[in-house]
């Protein structure tokens, strides 16, 4: 995780304490630097490579709760033509978000602090919207992500 994920990472979760102090997250700490050694015990703690940032897990109907994988500017994820970009890390990522879609979790990228806030947001807000209005209003908040 590159530092300026790592600060968009942190000023969330700040966010989350002050906006929503009941609510129960975490975030991921693969990011930070570790030995070699320490990095693959951390990657044995885990079913597989990819999984998201931030985790919120306070369930909204239709979902069973929330994650994010940060990234610092669209051009990490997509490509100008909107396109996901095609490299193992990211292509690991989107995989990790789509098996969690298909368990019922909402699942995105989100894309510096204040799209992301805008997702959590949405989130916490839909216990009266549908699960295609959570993605359909996502899709709406992506198309500005500079």
């Amino acid at each position: 995780m590159r530092k300026d994920e790592m600060k968009i990472q942190v000023a969330l979760c700040d966010w989350m304490r002050r906006e929503f102090p009941s609510a129960m997250f975490r975030s991921d700490g693969a990011g930070f630097r570790m030995t070699m050694g320490v990095a693959k015990q951390y990657a044995r703690l885990q079913s597989c490579k990819g999984w998201p940032d931030f985790m919120l897990v306070e369930p909204q109907a239709p979902f069973h709760g929330l994650f994010i994988e940060i990234k610092a500017t669209r051009d990490d994820v997509f490509k100008k033509n909107g396109e996901m970009r095609s490299n193992k890390h990211i292509a690991n990522q989107a995989d990790v978000i789509a098996r969690l879609r298909g368990r019922h979790f909402a699942a995105v990228f989100g894309v510096g602090l204040e799209h992301c806030i805008r997702i959590v947001t949405l989130y916490m807000r839909i216990s009266w919207a549908s699960g295609t209005d959570f993605y359909e209003r996502y899709s709406q908040l992506s198309k500005y992500i500079t």
